[in-house]
């Protein structure tokens, strides 16, 4: 048996403030900016043409680069992808929200609500973080190859900046609305429920 509150969708859109929700945007969009951002300050570097180096003094470097920024993807995707697993287990949960003895009541809805939002903003960071480190690395490839003059020789490298663009999408789609808090929400709480 659960000591949580009935929580109704009612509750949880009350609960969502303006504040609350400005709060997440803006660390949301925070996170967002930093590749987008580097991203504006290579296309300046590129338009301007101030290399540094020459494409062959980089080549073997770059390509190894290239490799570590593959096994790289792969593992900050799989993580992004497999840490729900982990974090969105009920046990999990309940230590994350509980600051009480186990089998104490959860004082009111509104406690039991600040505790799952603040655990979801917790959540959101770390899955946004794992997004970003790929955008930022792909970032820096892009920023070297910019730098260094192969661009000619390797158009694909603007293939670093797909990282990017997937960060964006499922920023807007899954981390901006308020109605994906809100089922994010009421999936924390039927975790806790079952």
């Amino acid at each position: 048996m659960n000591n949580y509150p009935f929580i109704t969708r009612s509750e949880i859109e009350q609960h969502i403030s303006p504040a609350l929700l400005r709060v997440n945007t803006i660390i949301t969009l925070a996170i967002l900016a930093g590749p987008f951002i580097l991203l504006i300050g290579i296309i300046v570097i590129y338009q301007t043409g101030q290399n540094i180096g020459t494409a062959d003094s980089i080549y073997g470097t770059f390509i190894f680069l290239i490799r570590i920024f593959v096994i790289y993807l792969f593992l900050l995707y799989g993580a992004y992808i497999i840490l729900p697993k982990f974090m969105l287990k009920s046990e999990f949960i309940k230590k994350r929200i509980s600051d009480a003895e186990p089998g104490t009541p959860v004082e009111t809805s509104v406690i039991f609500l600040g505790k799952l939002t603040n655990f979801d903003r917790q959540f959101m960071i770390i899955r946004l973080a794992l997004l970003e480190g790929a955008s930022l690395f792909g970032m820096v490839l892009l920023f070297m190859a910019i730098n260094n003059g192969p661009v000619e020789s390797m158009p694909e490298i603007w293939l670093f900046v797909v990282p990017s663009l997937i960060q964006l999408i499922i920023t807007i789609k899954e981390y901006l609305p308020k109605e994906k808090l809100i089922q994010r929400i009421e999936k924390y709480i039927s975790i806790l429920n079952s």
